[in-house]
């Protein structure tokens, strides 16, 4: 992983996009600059990858699934906002 983002990011995309945990931490170490997203992650703060989900500093950020912080939100959401 670490290989593939240090190759993807020597041509200096405009973001990346990661899934997997170890393409998260691989994306975060090969740049500093370049936004890194994640999707379908289910705790980035226990991971490591961000400080908060409020403020996850650095570079990397993106939606997560199911984190103790949301459930309380999700629940919050009428089900009339769905239809």
């Amino acid at each position: 992983m670490a290989q593939l983002a240090d190759e993807l990011v020597k041509h200096k995309p405009d973001v990346l996009v990661v899934s997997i945990t170890e393409a998260a931490f691989a994306a975060k170490k090969a740049t500093s600059l370049i936004p890194s997203v994640m999707v379908s992650f289910a705790d980035p703060v226990a991971a490591g990858l961000v400080s908060s989900l409020a403020r996850p500093g650095g570079n990397v950020t993106g939606p997560c699934r199911q984190t103790p912080e949301l459930i309380g939100k999700n629940l919050q959401i009428p089900t009339t906002a769905f239809r």
